[in-house]
């Protein structure tokens, strides 16, 4: 099997300067302004859909009590919301061996 790779958001940056020639400071700019309108939409509830790549949203998640691994201990965790995502069909269908 193949080592698994990845990309950080300073390659996203670099390859996105490269991809639409743009500097890595205007790249940088786009990309944090992405993720910042996407954070902002799911504090205010709303829900992120880009067509052909996937959903964005938050999911309410109710007080509960967990147990610690290291622990005996029970800690009360705090309702919240929870950001999730859920790619698309399409998006699936291009992985299918």
């Amino acid at each position: 099997m193949d080592k698994i790779k990845f990309m950080n958001k300073n390659d996203l940056i670099k390859y996105l300067a490269k991809r639409c020639s743009l500097t890595n400071q205007k790249s940088k700019e786009v990309v944090d302004n992405l993720l910042d309108i996407i954070i902002n939409s799911l504090k205010r509830g709303e829900e992120i859909n880009l067509v052909g790549f996937g959903k964005f949203w938050a999911s309410y998640a109710k007080t509960s009590l967990k147990s610690m691994p290291q622990s005996i201990q029970k800690v009360l965790i705090p309702a919240r919301f929870v950001p999730k995502f859920k790619c698309s069909k399409s998006l699936k269908r291009q992985f299918l061996l």
